[in-house]
């Protein structure tokens, strides 16, 4: 194509070389007025006007150029949206991701026309956009915490080059970057400008009536709990049928289950509240899953669960003390747990004769011990329950114990302390007690108190354990024990702590600990502790140990000598998480492992166990992308002396709360600005011809420039020059004007 082309020249040239031109026509025309005639002046006016557009051309150097230009098929932008809420609600004709594979695969003639027309390119979109071959498009799972299509939209303007139009595949459920629902302001600031591009939405057919079956609606109650506490956790069930199935609601914690109740009726809305009183045992982050549970064919297939997080603090360290008679030991004792804040007591001592093995009312001083009331029926009220020269001697002895042990493997704190009427001392070894003990009965098949001086010493298990953190520096001054409990060796899972070993004598463990389930025991095999509160030398021994062991035993986290952090503590699919691990001095060959809660709430490995190097201030990041949905966990070992620590930190990835709107007035509006702005909307079911589609064809491309031919290079141009300048100096010669 030939088209008329000027050279660039600055406008400040074509200012000064117009203006001279214009200057010297005036000038010649008012020099000549009074020489020639009318026709002569107009002759030479004319003539010389030429001369100058002749110079001015010249000037300009204005030719012609060969432009090639190709129409070529215009760009088609497919978006598949790929967010959470794709999955959840069900039609007939099944979930949103369910429609868009069933339009990807099904009809295959629709897409063929659609390619005769345009070039297509898929893009899944969620949080962000990528490119997709077309084979691959929506054939995955619905992964994505949000549906950013204003973000979407922002990034393909201007690319692909020669962008027709967008094709969107989605439930029209549109949220900002961070997953949360768009205000009424926010749609206004966002579609205060049409779309870059014509829109043709594709909406996902919406519910039948009783056809997305029963959802969860909102979960309170469960970002802040107290141990010990049972709080009422609140969840709205949405989506109810008039003659549906019963259905269920349960509150997991990986694959346990920790509450559970039955949905009621609905309500005129076709919504049901339901209360599950919940009793957390263990402080510290937790994530929570809540499921409803019945007949598939009763439940909307994405949003019958739902995870939480909550934290459950302590408001006070409950303690029960029962001890088996009156004795320094006791005494000692329930001063500092009596002294300590942030600490409630309840303790029973029996005043009754030591050989009385009935429990009788008539042989008590003051009142009975309520033993099936503290054990049995209020047992989860106590963080930690401490036996000091008690066995638990009763006809009921079994039930007492089974609670007893049910308790502490659940997550509580069992402290067994000697005495005369303890251990073999005073009665035969408790045998209904060796579940719980950490030990094994002497050989000879019945313990006693060894009376003596008996100076106690670290053993090698309890030189990094954090129950003895800064007690080893204590025990060279603290006064030797008088007595010490003859036992058997540790059980396998326990580790002897403490020992007294005279020269020449072999050692005898004096503390032992060990885990049972997710709970802890103790054993301090003396009576004569109360020596160390006593003894000027001893105090602060005493004083380390009992603090170090009740932080121990009760799980406090800050007494953990390996600890991890995970930020943040909620994210999208596709956050950054960032473990943060800090170690006391002396821990060794630390290794890191993230996982994540599976479908059937075990534990799936992300990236196999590695090896993390610490500062010299102990501490080290490590970061990770979690893309799936559900609570991930970080694990940290390490090897302090002879003991391996382990600490864990919890996160929770989900989509924004926005992504929970499947639709509704985000897809509504969605409709209206796209119908506004020239776009289409169509049910998925039944697409519309692609001639319908609000799409230019053709796309005019500019392809290059083949040839550039300036005008003033032909020889006839200069030739007429010469000529207009000849015919003007034949004019003035004639007219007699020089």
């Amino acid at each position: 194509m030939d088209r008329l082309f000027f050279p660039y020249h600055s406008p400040l040239s074509l200012a000064v070389v117009g203006v001279l031109s214009l200057v010297g026509l005036v000038l010649y025309a008012w020099r000549v007025r009074s020489v020639a005639g009318v026709r002569d002046r107009l002759g030479l006016l004319g003539l010389r006007l030429l001369a100058i557009g002749g110079i001015l051309g010249a000037y300009l150097q204005f030719g012609t150029q060969d432009r090639q230009e190709v129409r070529r098929k215009g760009t088609v932008a497919v978006l598949i949206d790929v967010s959470a809420s794709m999955d959840d609600g069900r039609t007939l004709e099944g979930t949103p991701r369910a429609q868009v594979q069933g339009l990807t695969r099904d009809l295959p003639d629709w897409w063929k026309g659609l390619s005769a027309r345009w070039d297509l390119r898929f893009y899944e979109f969620a949080r962000g956009l990528r490119e997709v071959p077309a084979e691959e498009a929506g054939a995955g799972p619905a992964r994505g915490g949000a549906s950013d299509l204003f973000g979407a939209l922002g990034d393909l303007a201007g690319s692909p080059e020669g962008l027709a139009g967008v094709l969107l595949l989605s439930d029209g459920a549109v949220t900002d970057a961070e997953g949360e629902a768009l205000t009424p302001e926010a749609w206004a600031l966002r579609t205060r400008d049409p779309p870059p591009v014509p829109v043709a939405w594709l909406r996902p057919s919406g519910s039948a009536e009783g056809g997305e079956g029963a959802f969860l609606s909102s979960v309170e109650g469960l970002s802040y709990l107290v141990v010990r506490d049972a709080s009422p956790v609140r969840v709205r069930v949405g989506g109810l049928r008039e003659s549906g199935p019963p259905l269920c609601l349960s509150i997991r914690e990986g694959s346990r289950v920790l509450a559970t109740a039955e949905v009621p009726g609905r309500t005129g809305a076709g919504e049901a509240m339901v209360e599950v009183p919940l009793f957390p045992r263990k402080e510290g982050d937790h994530v929570y899953e809540v499921r409803l549970e019945g007949p598939p064919e009763a439940l909307s297939p994405g949003r019958s669960r739902r995870w939480v997080t909550g934290t459950v603090v302590r408001d006070s360290l409950q303690v029960l003390l029962l001890a088996g008679q009156p004795s320094w030991d006791v005494r000692f004792l329930r001063g500092w747990l009596r002294s300590r804040p942030g600490m409630d007591l309840v303790s029973f001592v029996t005043l009754r004769s030591p050989d009385s093995l009935v429990e009788d009312d008539e042989e008590t001083t003051l009142v009975p011990l309520p033993a099936r009331d503290l054990l049995v029926r209020k047992i989860e009220g106590f963080d930690l329950v401490i036996l000091q020269n008690e066995e638990l001697r009763r006809p009921d002895a079994p039930e007492l114990v089974r609670s007893l042990e049910q308790h502490v493997r659940a997550g509580g704190a069992l402290w067994v302390i000697g005495g005369d009427l303890a251990l073999g001392a005073g009665f035969p070894w408790p045998e209904h007690l060796e579940s719980l003990l950490p030990v094994r009965r002497p050989a000879s098949g019945r313990g006693g108190l060894l009376e003596g001086e008996f100076q106690v010493e670290m053993a090698p298990g309890g030189r990094r354990h954090p129950a003895l953190r800064g007690l080893g520096r204590l025990l060279a001054s603290a006064p030797p024990l008088a007595a010490v409990h003859s036992l058997g060796g540790p059980t396998p899972e326990a580790s002897v702590l403490l020992r007294t070993q005279a020269p020449g004598t072999e050692a005898r463990p004096v503390l032992v600990t060990a885990a049972r389930g997710q709970g802890r025991v103790a054993l301090l095999a003396t009576d004569t502790l109360w020596r160390w509160a006593a003894h000027p030398a001893g105090h602060e021994a005493y004083e380390v140990l009992l603090r170090g062991l009740v932080a121990w035993l009760t799980q406090d986290p800050q007494a953990s000598d390996l600890r991890v952090r995970l930020t943040p503590r909620e994210g999208l699919p596709g956050t950054t998480w960032i473990a943060e691990v800090e170690a006391v001095e002396g821990v060794r060959d630390v290794r890191v492992a993230w996982e994540r809660q599976g479908e059937d709430g075990g534990e799936e490995a992300l990236d196999p166990e590695v090896p993390l190097d610490l500062d010299p201030r102990q501490r080290a990041q490590v970061a990770r992308v979690v893309t799936e949905e559900g609570p991930v966990r970080v694990r940290v070992t390490g090897v302090l002396g002879d003991h391996v620590l382990e600490s864990e930190a919890l996160g929770l990835v989900r989509p924004g709360s926005g992504e929970r709107d499947a639709g509704g007035p985000s897809g509504d509006r969605l409709a209206s600005w796209v119908r506004a702005s020239g776009g289409l909307v169509a049910p998925m079911a039944s697409p519309p011809d692609p001639d319908r589609l609000p799409f230019p064809v053709e796309e005019p491309q500019h392809i290059g420039v083949s040839r550039v031919d300036p005008l003033w290079n032909h020889p006839l141009l200069w030739l007429l020059l010469v000529a207009i300048l000849m015919a003007e100096w034949y004019l003035e010669r004639k007219i007699g004007y020089t």
